[in-house]
């Protein structure tokens, strides 16, 4: 029988409501005194003073019960469960009655000082690699205390532990790096922001560099530029379609999203033959069954800045719904062309209820991890947005190219060049994911052959 210590609280008046109810937060620090005193008495205070460290990461609380100025409460502790690194200890605030105000179930981690990250249990499939990577400086946490085992890894942080796995050799070019990170137009930097940061930056370097990439045509920007992401997304998108028996020929595609990716996409998706019945803003979205009209979009969105209402108001067949809804129209195709995290496991469920067979990501992870695991599992030939949205990080680097040429291709050159690089993109994920027994799964495929070309590019220069 596990231990149960009791804690009488001693109220205080500034814990009271002009209701006399003790408030919310009150009762919080009273689990707190209690958790505090269960530490001391039954772990004692010479192993907390040692190298062992306690953080609480989760709470869950019930109230079942309403806690008087005048009622008598003590708080209840005791230790529910013993893991490895972790503990769950169960709290009550009772009455001298016996009548239960409030459950807490509180989580605590805790971590000695061999292995600093009170996330990581022993019994994690990962653990081993955490500890040699840890031990040997291959890596660090997140922050001081937590390894955030289910957290992106950036770009820094991968060439950082690249970096010590050579022996973090000196460099001779620190300061001289040969990367210049400006980025291309994306939410809420359009032309003008670009033109402006371009005219600055000529201006403090005195140079004209084909750093800055979605410039204006009259000063070295290229043609297709403004619709290179959401073309890019259908070329791969048909292509990925091809290799699996299918086409865009005759089938719904809903869209989300109403800004460039978007707009070009469902000029494109027109383009191969598809018919695009939906868009979407900030505050609601289009159901046109006639398919949406670009030239329309383009008018509310580009020209007037004005919000879909405006299109429902010039197309009269079609339905503006406030919200959320886009994935709720029977489709073939969806393209996720609106922002992170707007494609959620819900809405996979309806998709795949719907008869949905594709999806493609326009925009940056705008499907949950949820949600992208139960389109692969129900069948759906899925896209991640690391290559599917690459046709304007891609046709940047066509405007870099042009402008170390001093030329400018026509629209119909880049175009070509980006359909190339698109479908070429797709078959690199495809057969990555073929070689290493994982036929179907696009996310895996990218992924692979994402870090195989890092890879050989290290083996290639003598890195490893």
């Amino acid at each position: 029988m596990a231990r149960i210590l009791e804690t009488p609280i001693q109220k205080r008046f500034s814990d009271i409501d002009p209701f006399q109810h003790v408030n919310n937060v009150s009762q919080q620090m009273y689990f707190d005194v209690g958790k505090t005193e269960y530490y001391e008495k039954i772990l004692g205070a010479e192993v907390l003073s040692g190298g062992l460290r306690i953080l609480t990461v989760s709470t869950a609380t019930s109230y079942t019960g309403q806690v008087r100025m005048h009622d008598p409460v003590r708080v209840t502790t005791t230790c529910e469960r013993i893991g490895t690194k972790s503990l769950t200890l169960l709290q009550r605030i009772v009455a001298d009655d016996g009548t239960v105000y409030y459950h807490c179930d509180r989580c605590g981690k805790i971590s000695t000082m061999n292995m600093p990250f009170v996330d990581v249990d022993d019994t994690d499939w990962f653990a081993e690699a955490v500890y040699y990577c840890y031990q040997n400086s291959l890596l660090r946490g997140r922050s001081e205390m937590s390894f955030d085992p289910d957290a992106a890894m950036t770009r820094a942080e991968l060439v950082t532990v690249l970096w010590r796995i050579a022996g973090s050799p000196n460099s001779d070019n620190v300061g001289k790096t040969p990367f210049t990170d400006v980025p291309a137009g994306d939410i809420n930097v359009g032309a003008r922001e670009i033109g402006y940061l371009f005219g600055q930056y000529k201006r403090i370097r005195n140079l004209y560099e084909g750093v800055l990439t979605g410039k204006g045509l009259s000063y070295g920007g290229s043609l297709a530029r403004t619709q290179a992401t959401g073309y890019g997304l259908l070329y791969l998108t048909d292509e990925m379609l091809r290799c699996n028996g299918k086409s865009l020929e005759g089938k719904t595609v809903v869209v989300s999203g109403a800004g460039n990716v978007a707009t070009y996409a469902i000029e494109k998706a027109w383009q191969l033959g598809a018919k695009p019945v939906t868009c979407s803003d900030s505050t609601g979205w289009i159901y046109d069954p006639d398919g949406i009209d670009v030239a329309t979009l383009i008018d509310v969105k580009q020209v007037r800045r004005a919000r879909l209402t405006e299109y429902a108001k010039a197309r009269p067949n079609s339905v503006y719904h406030e919200g959320k809804g886009v994935w709720t129209v029977k489709c073939d195709v969806a393209l996720p062309c609106a922002t992170q995290n707007e494609l959620l496991l819900d809405d996979a469920k309806t998709l795949v209820a719907n008869g949905c067979f594709a999806v493609a990501e326009g925009a940056n992870m705008p499907t949950s991890l949820d949600a992208t695991a139960y389109l692969q599992e129900h069948g759906i030939l899925f896209c991640p947005g690391k290559a599917s949205n690459a046709g304007g990080v891609a046709t940047s680097a066509l405007e870099m190219t042009q402008n170390s040429e001093r030329l400018s291709w026509t629209f119909e050159e880049v175009d070509a060049k980006l359909k190339t690089i698109m479908v070429n993109i797709f078959h690199n994920l495809d057969n990555a994911a073929k070689e290493y027994g994982m036929e179907g799964n696009y996310v895996a495929g990218a992924n692979i052959a994402g870090f195989l070309k890092v890879a050989d590019a290290m083996t290639a220069q003598g890195i490893v």
